[in-house]
């Protein structure tokens, strides 16, 4: 069972029909007859030529002239099972073998399930149903009937057990529906506000960005003034160390001056002396 899953798990990409008239399968026309043990046998067949007829849907192109009726009609082996109040281990193979069939519709817009509820079926069958595809409960076929609708329309004999499954389900699904959207309208409220906070912190960044961009200016201005003040206190100190040298060299050539003076005022002296003694 488990190799016959993964294979088809692998190889249920293509779709294959049939037509009934001329090449109805073998797992079809067994179904049909409710030859359960013989559909059993094709449906774990090892023969994957055989056991894909699980997947193969068959369809009636109605009487010579039918344009459109219940002569002309498209199924799974699933949608025929279920319209024949099968044994659950026949529904499990198909679901077992085949899992996307309870989400595949027939001509009518009819899930498995739709067609399990207009024919009696098990409660067991229609919970497998549910548990394969939950969202069937709320799904409408063509003619836009729900399960539940279809169940309580009818008069098959377990109907009041099935109506509360269903009801029980679809109340279930709505409620999660509800709660998703609810979720989905938090989720959005709260990915507005993170999206103002995340506005918000851009403009503060831009503000900061701008801000640094400013006192990076200011630096830079800063910097060229206190350069410009240091060239200008060299200038300043050199002017300084100049007039300092000016008035060296100024009162050195005083002291020259005042020797010079000293020094003629003594010979001025002495010559004067000299002329005295002399007289």
């Amino acid at each position: 069972k488990i190799f016959l899953f993964c294979f088809y798990v692998l190889t249920m990409t293509d779709i294959l029909e049939v037509d009934y008239a001329t090449k109805v399968t073998p797992l079809f026309a067994a179904i049909e007859s409710s030859e359960w043990k013989a559909a059993l046998k094709i449906i774990w067949s090892d023969d994957p030529e055989k056991s894909k007829q699980v997947r193969t849907w068959v369809v009636s192109k109605g009487s010579k002239g039918t344009t459109f009726g219940w002569s002309v009609w498209r199924r799974l082996p699933l949608h025929e099972a279920c319209r024949r109040q099968p044994p659950e281990e026949v529904v499990d193979a198909l679901l077992t073998v085949y899992p996307k069939s309870p989400r595949m519709k027939t001509h009518f817009g009819e899930l498995a399930i739709h067609v399990a509820c207009s024919s009696g079926s098990s409660t067991s069958i229609v919970n497998m149903l549910i548990g394969i595809n939950p969202n069937s409960v709320i799904s409408k076929d063509n003619s836009g009937r729900t399960p539940y609708e279809i169940v309580t329309d009818s008069m098959m004999p377990n109907r009041d057990a099935v109506v509360r499954i269903l009801k029980r389900c679809e109340l279930i699904i709505l409620e999660d529906k509800q709660l998703t959207q609810e979720q989905l309208r938090n989720a959005k409220a709260s990915t507005s506000d993170l999206q103002m906070k995340i506005d918000f912190m851009k403009h503060e960044r831009l503000l900061q960005e701008s801000s640094v961009k400013k006192t990076v200016t200011q630096m830079e201005y800063l910097k060229k003034a206190m350069k410009a003040m240091l060239s200008d206190q060299k200038k300043i100190s050199e002017f300084m160390e100049e007039h300092e040298r000016h008035i060296q060299a100024a009162a050195a050539a005083k002291q020259m001056v005042v020797e010079v003076l000293a020094h003629q005022d003594k010979i001025l002296t002495t010559t004067l002396e000299k002329i005295i003694i002399a007289d």
